[in-house]
């Protein structure tokens, strides 16, 4: 009598797992046709996975600085502290432009897919340029809490969150903003 309890709480559990996971996905599958997701740059319906439709991601000014020794960032941060210091700009950075425009979704319009977005395409072109190979992790700068509070999350852990899931390094939250 036992085992057979246990086969029925077995399934039971698997009842009621397929039952919420089939539920689940027909109310996705509903909001979707209700509310279909949307780019967050122009508004044109997009794919539900994609945030930026190809319109708007055939506009991005790629730098390739990701895989320039001595890249203009780096010329800059050597005048300014005298250090060797690898840096890299994924895109050409306008307010009005795309970049800017994803820039003000994550920081102001809570659109936490954007950063973590961002973070993936900044760790794709990371993986493909063998000169950044060797690093371990990625450091988010700590927002102050008033500004997290007022955002409702890091940006800056969710850009470093979209970095680790395309290049191979671990998160180290090893700053602490005081304030």
């Amino acid at each position: 009598t036992k085992f057979a309890h246990l086969i029925l709480e077995i399934f039971m559990i698997f009842f009621k797992t397929t039952f919420f996971a089939a539920i689940k996905r027909f109310l996705s599958l509903v909001w979707d046709f209700v509310m279909p997701a949307r780019c967050a740059v122009c508004g044109m319906v997009v794919d539900g996975k994609d945030v930026v439709c190809e319109k708007c991601l055939s506009q991005v000014m790629y730098t390739d600085f990701a895989a320039l020794p001595f890249n203009p960032m780096e010329q800059k941060l050597h005048r300014l502290t005298g250090q060797n210091t690898p840096a890299m700009a994924l895109c050409v950075y306008t307010h009005d432009g795309l970049a800017g425009r994803v820039v003000d979704a994550f920081k102001y319009h809570h659109r936490r897919d954007m950063a973590l977005w961002a973070g993936e395409m900044i760790g794709r072109e990371l993986s493909m340029a063998k000169r950044w190979e060797g690093y371990d992790y990625v450091v988010p700068i700590p927002l102050h809490p008033s500004r997290e509070k007022e955002r409702g999350y890091n940006q800056a852990l969710q850009i470093c969150m979209g970095i680790a899931a395309c290049y191979d390094v671990e998160i180290c939250e090893a700053l602490k903003r005081e304030s």
